[in-house]
């Protein structure tokens, strides 16, 4: 049968997992200046992928996969004169790693946990934070995920140190009790049961079926009893700063308190971020360099003088120059602070109500 809106999800949900999470962590392998092996690879990969979406999604959106596919495929002298004359795409299956999809599968879920944390707490992730605190039932298989892309882990979530605690209460605990107004009529000589098998599931899904409005399953004298939502409550006791998500199978912690060494770091993150947003009004290519300017006070400046490789590096920066913000200057025209005159594109801004000026222009290419 020929399903047209699931299989169109299917294809839509891959790519946004290409587009948002294949090609933003591979980015840096994209933008390296040595062609190495790495860099081809990348290249390689995301190829193949928009040449074999692009033949599936055919039948769905003929003329815009038209044109992807003469860009991308009979412009280098390939293929046939038509996406729609090609072969329809057929899995090998003998090609996937079930292994690493689990091992990905799990980090990614991890990382969604993270990120609604952070949502909830009202951190932007370009603040670092000091941990990322996770529990799950002991898993063997789950563990080496964690290990596996632990990296990964702590890059998407900008923490330091990536925790696997065997205690949930470290974090977060749930107290689950049967609503004896309901249950004790329903049930009655039951009840005891009831309490013991309900004490002895887990608590983090219990309280996850509750919030979603799903029964719980229990087995009672080897019968099958279903506890429906409003039979049961869940009261949670939240460790004090600390964030926490959980779906269930994970359940993921986050600190909400910052010391000062990670607000600076969280400072220059979002100065870089400023910088980025303005090379792109500034219509600079991703590929220039960039000589760069600072004006701001005193304190902020040895921030940044800390920072400072971070900075340059990821801005692109080859130079960077820094003047203090004091009662004689900010009435100046940065311009005239620097040998780099008119040529000099200059933006004003606030970080953390703290005044900055930035000027950047063309300097070289890493191309």
């Amino acid at each position: 049968d020929f399903n047209v809106t699931d299989s169109g999800r299917l294809i839509e949900g891959f790519v946004d997992d290409l587009s948002n999470w294949y090609v933003r962590r591979s980015r840096r392998r994209f933008w390296k200046s040595e062609n190495d092996s790495d860099k081809i690879s990348a290249y390689k990969t995301l190829y193949e992928c928009l040449v074999t979406v692009s033949k599936l999604a055919a039948p769905f959106i003929p003329f815009i996969t038209e044109e992807i596919y003469q860009n991308l495929v009979k412009n280098l002298n390939k293929g046939f004169e038509s996406i729609h004359l090609e072969e329809y795409p057929v899995c090998d299956e003998n090609l996937i790693d079930k292994e690493l999809s689990y091992k990905m599968s799990v980090a990614r879920k991890i990382i969604s946990l993270g990120r609604s944390i952070r949502n909830k707490i009202n951190i932007k992730t370009r603040q670092p934070l000091e941990y990322v605190k996770v529990f799950f039932e002991k898993d063997d298989k789950k563990l080496s995920a964690c290990m596996h892309f632990k990296d990964l882990i702590l890059d998407e979530l900008n923490v330091k140190e990536l925790q696997i605690i065997d205690n949930q209460e470290e974090i977060v605990s749930y107290i689950i009790k049967p609503n004896l107004k309901i249950l004790g009529p329903k049930y009655s000589n039951l009840l005891p049961e009831i309490i013991k098998a309900l004490n002895n599931k887990n608590k983090a899904q219990v309280a996850l079926k509750v919030k979603n409005q799903k029964p719980i399953n229990l087995i009672i004298n080897s019968k099958d009893i279903e506890i429906l939502p409003e039979e049961v409550i869940v009261e949670i006791k939240n460790i004090e700063n600390i964030g926490v998500e959980s779906d269930g199978e994970f359940t993921v912690g986050m600190p909400t308190t910052i010391n000062e060494s990670l607000k600076q770091e969280g400072f220059c993150r979002e100065l870089v971020h400023q910088i980025q947003n303005f090379r792109k009004e500034s219509n600079f290519q991703i590929e220039n360099t960039i000589s760069l300017v600072i004006l701001a006070e005193k304190n902020i400046l040895e921030v940044i003088k800390k920072f400072k490789d971070y900075i340059t590096k990821e801005t692109l920066a080859t130079e960077l120059k820094t003047y203090d913000y004091n009662t004689s200057l900010r009435d100046k025209d940065l311009k005239e602070l620097d040998i780099f005159n008119d040529s000099l594109k200059i933006k004003e801004f606030k970080i953390n109500e703290n005044n900055i000026k930035i000027g950047i222009k063309i300097s070289g290419s890493i191309l």
